[in-house]
């Protein structure tokens, strides 16, 4: 954290949304797009309350499951609990949890919701770091950590 303070000071750049002040156009980037954006983007109704704070369909889910079991699980009481989806039938939940036999790690057999999350956990293995801070010689497994570390780097 000291590099940063100390070599990247740029004159302060200033948010026209909120007036926070950053050392460099890159963090206002960063700030714009995991404090503005975020705000814009359309948030999803419950449909059984008057909770509309869901950003995500999975989110939706995990509120739907807690707070709305008998609703979320009529007709399709079969739950896969790799990805949250539910099913009418044991043979349809079956047939979807085949999908995710494709991402499996052959390393620690872990499964993954995805062959793109199946490709990022990989990197735990291989310590493949392919995302690069931009600001300093930091290397991410994943470009949420260079996020996260980025966006400490604004506190």
């Amino acid at each position: 954290m000291t590099h940063i303070r100390t070599s990247h000071t740029d004159q302060l750049v200033k948010c026209e949304k909120c007036d926070k002040s950053f050392r460099c156009k890159a963090f206002l980037k960063l700030h714009i797009s995991q404090v503005h954006n975020r705000e814009e983007r359309k948030k999803i109704d419950c449909p059984y309350c008057d909770i509309d704070a869901f950003r995500c369909d999975v989110s939706l889910r995990r509120h739907l499951r807690r707070e709305h079991p008998t609703e979320y699980f009529e007709g399709r009481p079969h739950l896969c609990f790799i990805c949250l989806h539910t099913f009418a039938s044991e043979e349809e939940l079956a047939t979807h949890k085949e999908s995710h036999a494709k991402s499996k790690c052959l390393t620690c057999g872990k499964l993954c919701i995805s062959s793109g999350h199946l490709k990022s956990h990989m990197r735990v293995h291989t310590g493949e770091r392919p995302f690069a801070c931009s600001l300093c010689d930091a290397k991410f497994r994943n470009v949420g950590n260079l996020s996260v570390s980025q966006f400490n780097y604004m506190m």
